[in-house]
């Protein structure tokens, strides 16, 4: 497995990247952490963090939360959010294969 390390400017701030490449499975994942995102720092909006991670799940207007959790099972795609005291966490997997769906 190799591991990269850089940074990417964006409106003249650094964000740190991590790229790990290992080459044995086909499997695709992605991972984002949003510092200072998390319950700590919700201040008069509690839960805000929390409620944001859960929405992921819920599916979407026209396909309700079980038809978009059957429809990422049968394409083997994997999606999670969850939120920490400190950061917010997006995380997505899936088969090398179906992975470019997820971008749609």
């Amino acid at each position: 497995m190799s591991q990269e390390i850089s940074q990417i400017n964006v409106n003249g701030v650094e964000i740190p990247i991590v790229f790990e490449k290992d080459a044995s499975l086909p499997l695709v994942s992605v991972q984002l952490v949003v510092k200072n995102a998390g319950s700590m720092e919700d201040g008069a909006n509690e839960g805000i963090a929390k409620f944001l991670a859960g929405m992921l799940g819920e599916g979407t207007k026209e396909m309700g939360a079980t038809a978009f959790a059957e429809e990422l099972e049968f394409r083997a795609i994997s999606l999670d959010a969850h939120a920490g005291v400190e950061t917010l966490v997006f995380e997505a997997s899936a088969l090398k294969s179906s992975f470019l769906m997820l971008w749609r």
